[in-house]
């Protein structure tokens, strides 16, 4: 078994509010995108980063697990979330994840292999894959921000086995 991280290396900000949008998808986390998320909005969905294109996907393997990775932080873990939904084929909304409530900057992951909306996972529907992440907020009285560094793909796959040679030439029977 191998796992490979995927960064995102293009996406979109979806709604007007992130800050730096473009830091999501350049794969350092050492800058990131912002969102100050007013008080009592609850998960905003409206307002997102859109991951769409993931640095060097492979084409060859079976996948065994797929997993959404976002290196991320909040402002305060008893008011504030990071989510994440997968968008099956770019256009079939798959289940909602949360990516984390912690104040410490740093990888979390959520499996979506078994996604309600999930294929069977060949590196055709990864390619096609796109992640939406966004924050929510329940204080009641103050906005509190996300942050996202990274948007990426940590996918467990196996190697094809190949045959080498050499090869028989000729097969005898009996």
């Amino acid at each position: 078994m191998t796992v490979t991280v995927f960064n995102s290396n293009s996406g979109v900000e979806v709604g007007i509010p992130w800050t730096n949008p473009a830091n999501a998808f350049n794969g350092s986390t050492g800058d990131y995108a912002q969102y100050d998320i007013p008080a009592s909005t609850g998960k905003d969905t409206a307002n997102q980063l859109l991951a769409q294109t993931w640095d060097g996907l492979l084409s060859s393997g079976g996948i065994t697990k797929v997993e959404i990775a976002v290196y991320c932080d909040v402002e305060a873990s008893a008011n504030n979330t990071v989510y994440a939904k997968p968008v099956i084929g770019g256009s079939t909304p798959g289940d909602e994840y949360v990516v984390s409530t912690s104040t410490s900057a740093g990888w979390y992951y959520v499996d979506i292999t078994s996604d309600s909306q999930a294929p069977a996972w060949d590196w055709d529907d990864l390619t096609n894959l796109d992640v939406q992440v966004y924050g929510g907020n329940t204080n009641g009285s103050k906005a509190r921000w996300v942050r996202v560094y990274v948007i990426a793909l940590r996918i467990t796959w196996e190697a094809v086995a190949s045959i080498t040679g050499p090869f028989p030439t000729h097969i005898r029977m009996g």
